[in-house]
């Protein structure tokens, strides 16, 4: 320091010791906020990926994954717009994520305002049925957990053969990078009492390792359900994947009747939105039953899950 430099003195020496330089560039509410972001996303990679990316081709690939989980799941557009800058600041580099962006845009055009139905119970089992069809054992028990045990589709994805631990009459299936569960410091479980579920798992899981996913990658289940409802003659843009969770959580207060023990079940923070979720979603299957064409091709592949599991039993 030269000997006519001022000190760093007050309030300015006290920013320096409590910031850093390059967080000076957003506000300390934005910092949070790309924080908690980027946070959700790293608790995403692990999740459906079991790694998090080595180059940022990598990473844009992840990101667009997220993108598309983040649009079907309903979650607002904001939080991926947050999930992407937080990323290019703490990487300090811009444009990185020339994919993700675009994926994002895409989003602006086409934004859609509606909920994906929920799925219903004969639609879930015949997927499960067209897996079994298509030699995907894996895919059919995830597909079913997911129905069941009313799983969002990251979870789904995430799912590997060693997180699910069968015991009599139920298969507890581990859930280590939940939203909620990081909130809590806490991991998340849930049980599946569903027979076709637990013995789909227990024909796919033979011969695999505890690391395989039941899905095999988020590319390719996305793929095939896709070519799946179109075997049905369904829209995939309309019937999604989380329509599995709606659907399932639907399915279960009809059986059941009773609304708390299907909100603990889909570890839902707040009964008051669980409620209205249950309740929207029962609106919903009313008005969007599956016509007659897409119900026969529906049967005959619940008729192949059921023939496949007499076979085996």
């Amino acid at each position: 320091m030269g000997k006519h430099a001022k000190p760093v003195t007050g309030e300015a020496a006290r920013l320096r010791r409590r910031t850093k330089l390059r967080d000076l560039r957003v506000s300390r509410l934005s910092l949070y906020r790309y924080r908690d972001a980027v946070a959700l996303f790293t608790v995403y990679c692990l999740q459906v990926f079991g790694f998090l990316a080595r180059s940022l081709d990598e990473l844009d690939a992840m990101g667009v994954e997220f993108i598309e989980s983040c649009w079907e799941e309903m979650e607002p557009k904001s939080l991926v717009s947050t999930t992407l800058a937080g990323i290019q600041h703490f990487l300090q580099r811009k444009r990185c994520l020339p994919r993700s962006w675009w994926t994002l845009s895409t989003w602006n055009l086409h934004d859609l305002p509606a909920r994906a139905p929920p799925i219903p119970a004969l639609l879930a089992y015949a997927s499960a049925g067209k897996a079994l069809a298509d030699q995907l054992p894996g895919v059919a028990a995830a597909v079913a957990l997911g129905f069941a045990g009313f799983l969002r589709t990251g979870e789904i994805l995430g799912c590997q053969f060693g997180h699910v631990a069968l015991f009599e009459e139920a298969a507890i299936v581990s859930l280590p990078f939940t939203k909620m569960g990081r909130r809590r410091g806490a991991e998340e479980m849930v049980a599946v009492e569903c027979p076709i579920a637990i013995a789909l798992f227990i024909l796919a899981s033979a011969g695999r390792y505890p690391h395989e996913y039941l899905a095999v990658t988020p590319q390719f289940f996305r793929e095939w359900w896709r070519a799946s409802m179109q075997t049905f003659d369904l829209d995939a843009d309309v019937w999604r994947p989380y329509g599995l969770r709606r659907g399932g959580a639907t399915h279960h207060f009809r059986l059941f009747g009773q609304l708390e023990t299907t909100i603990f079940k889909g570890r839902w923070g707040s009964s008051i939105t669980a409620r209205t979720y249950i309740v929207e979603a029962m609106s919903v299957l009313a008005r969007s039953q599956l016509d007659i064409a897409s119900k026969l091709l529906a049967i005959g592949y619940l008729r192949l899950l059921f023939d496949t599991l007499a076979g085996t039993s």
